[in-house]
């Protein structure tokens, strides 16, 4: 967010952690009532910058549910006071479970390019804390898949990925920028879930975490187009509004 807000002073503890995803699981459990299943999950702060921001030591993860899926190229309202952030991702599919210390590499199906938006809904994500980012799904708004291609046990860490904001490059970065690869990322999820007696299924879909900085849209409206080399891109356009997106 902007440069003059500062990080969290005092971190999260462990127990506020533990009952931050108590809230998330209710909240998953009200949204699969209501029929909206989860889909996957997202990570998020995978790297050292992004957690000095929250005020986190370590990752976070959240569900991601069917409802926040769009389809390229997607138009997003972006509602007044409420800024949005666009990050660029890897997305994985599992084709098997993750059984728990399981390697990684032999579970995943297929990848693709991902966009996930995020929302300012704290008047300042870097001032809302760890623990409350947590349970309100870490800023998650909506994400956008790719089109998947097959997963051929490679490293993930060399991918070139970039943002585009009018057609102008905002951000670049290779995807070691998550935890060193990608499937570092996706290990530390599955550990975390099993501390909570989960696993990572087949079927799931893991937004891995950000590549490039997080671009945050002043300016509406805004075209943002998210690529990666080798999976081709995905567009959104921002428009100021309250209506549902699409």
């Amino acid at each position: 967010m902007s440069g003059d807000r500062k990080p969290v002073a005092q971190l999260p503890t462990r127990e506020e952690f533990a009952r931050a995803y108590i809230l998330q699981e209710r909240e998953e459990r009200r949204q699969e009532a209501n029929g909206n299943p989860p889909v996957g999950y997202k990570i998020a702060c995978t790297n050292g910058t992004a957690q000095r921001n929250v005020g986190v030591e370590a990752p976070c993860y959240a569900r991601i549910f069917q409802s926040s899926e769009l389809v390229s190229p997607a138009i997003v309202r972006v509602r007044p006071g409420w800024p949005c952030g666009v990050e660029c991702e890897l997305g994985i599919i599992f084709a098997h479970d993750l059984l728990p210390e399981a390697p990684v590499a032999p579970a995943i199906g297929a990848l693709c390019v991902a966009m996930e938006i995020v929302e300012d809904r704290y008047d300042g994500i870097s001032t809302a804390g760890g623990a409350r980012l947590v349970a309100d799904g870490f800023a998650h708004r909506a994400f956008i898949l790719g089109d998947f291609y097959g997963y051929r046990l490679q490293a993930l860490d060399r991918f070139s990925a970039e943002i585009r904001l009018n057609g102008q490059t905002a951000h670049r970065a290779l995807s070691n920028t998550v935890l060193g690869d990608p499937i570092h990322a996706i290990a530390w999820l599955n550990s975390a879930l099993g501390e909570r007696g989960r696993m990572i299924r087949a079927g799931d879909i893991v937004l891995s975490g950000s590549i490039t900085p997080p671009l945050w849209i002043g300016n509406l409206p805004a075209e943002v187009e998210c690529l990666i080399d080798g999976f081709g891109s995905l567009t959104a356009r921002f428009e100021v509004g309250e209506a549902s997106d699409r």
